[in-house]
């Protein structure tokens, strides 16, 4: 059974399409150190994306290992309405959770940072949660959740979903080319001290800048475009679909677009005491959550009928779902280490975190679950 609430409207679309970027651009908090969990498997990072067309099979796999029991289980699982979660959103339409026993009830909540503090008490099982000050802090702080899979990593080749754009005005006189030339300029971010700064960083970087060579301006998604328009912004960090929104209406040019490919932006995380008490039940979700990965792999993202349940769910424009880059989850659910570390060490570094040395990632990770489905549906072929 699945059970969700998807506003619908156009006077509400910018405020959805607004959460739908939360998780990604804000850190959230979550993950408990729990003695006794098992290790973290090194993993390699992000394998390149879009593969060749050829590798378009949903669930390829190698030989599947030993039959998972079934523990049936109904699990609450916390959303803001986001295109990143696409492969719960396919899973559940697909029938991919109620095959293996599991009933998801969609709790759709203002932000992450609301669904968070629902999953650490307990009253929802699951959730997403972007990688951020808050996300470490909280760690430390001993809340109660841990992290089973990643929800989105940039692919490591095209284009990324998280661009930076800049007035059209100024790119089109030839005043803005690149990152390089924003120094002294006002530069929009949903939030600091997250994944938003951290992209918006690389970006910089690549034109030889810093985030305090920039004039930082913190405010939400949907006023962006108008503050583009009407120059109180000379740039901006735009996720998508923000950035092809701020194209599409002529406002900007995206100015950055392969920063950050590789990164991983935000985990899927459980409450640890229901996880370790129906450790079956865990894995069966996650079986049925890299499925709808392995379907989203490739062209799925942009096949028609996996569009039209990320509009169901999102309320995302169908054409911005098709004109925007894909966003990628692991099929495998695998972590990309590294690019967790970099984060942490770069909001150590301008003082967001709450304590001085690197926390270990893999204390923030129970892979369980994960490697229990992997066995379950054999590995999956990237090449094929």
């Amino acid at each position: 059974m699945v059970a969700f609430a998807c506003p619908g409207g156009l006077a509400r679309r910018s405020a959805v399409l607004a959460l739908a970027i939360a998780t990604l651009a804000c850190g959230m908090p979550t993950a408990d150190r729990s003695a006794g969990a098992p290790a973290v498997s090194e993993v390699a990072p992000a394998p390149s994306a879009p593969p060749p067309a050829t590798a378009q099979a949903p669930a390829g796999s190698a030989a599947a290992g030993p039959s998972l029991p079934l523990e049936p289980a109904a699990i609450k699982f916390g959303h803001v309405g986001a295109t990143p979660y696409a492969a719960v959103y396919v899973a559940a339409e697909k029938g991919y959770f109620q095959e293996r026993g599991i009933s998801v009830d969609f709790e759709r909540t203002q932000s992450s940072a609301e669904a968070v503090p629902l999953v650490s008490a307990g009253q929802v099982q699951a959730t997403g949660a972007g990688y951020g000050a808050s996300f470490f802090n909280a760690y430390a702080r001993g809340v109660d959740l841990i992290m089973v899979a990643p929800i989105v990593t940039t692919p490591t080749r095209g284009d990324s979903p998280a661009p930076v754009v800049a007035r059209r005005d100024l790119v089109d006189s030839g005043a803005v080319r690149g990152p390089g030339d924003l120094r002294g300029r006002k530069v929009g971010v949903l939030a600091t001290g997250g994944y938003a700064e951290y992209s918006l960083m690389l970006a910089l970087r690549m034109g030889g800048l810093t985030i305090d060579d920039v004039d930082l301006v913190t405010l939400p998604l949907p006023d962006m475009p108008t503050a583009l328009a009407n120059q109180n912004l000379d740039a901006a960090w735009t996720p998508e679909p923000f950035g092809t929104l701020i194209e599409q209406r002529d406002i900007g040019r995206k100015i950055a677009t392969t920063h950050d490919l590789g990164e991983e932006q935000s985990a899927l995380v459980m409450n640890t005491q229901w996880m370790r008490a129906h450790p079956d039940a865990a894995a069966n979700f996650m079986v049925g959550y890299l499925k709808g990965a392995r379907d989203l792999w490739g062209p799925g993202w942009k096949d028609p009928a996996n569009v039209a349940i990320m509009h169901k769910y999102t309320d995302v424009p169908v054409d911005t779902i098709m004109r925007s880059p894909d966003s990628y989850t692991d099929p495998d659910g695998k972590f990309n280490v590294g690019s967790i570390e970099r984060l942490q060490q770069y909001l150590l570094e301008r003082g967001y975190l709450q304590y001085k040395e690197p926390i270990p990632i893999s204390q923030l990770i129970d892979d369980g679950p994960a490697r229990r489905a992997v066995e379950q549906l054999g590995p999956f072929d990237r090449d094929q």
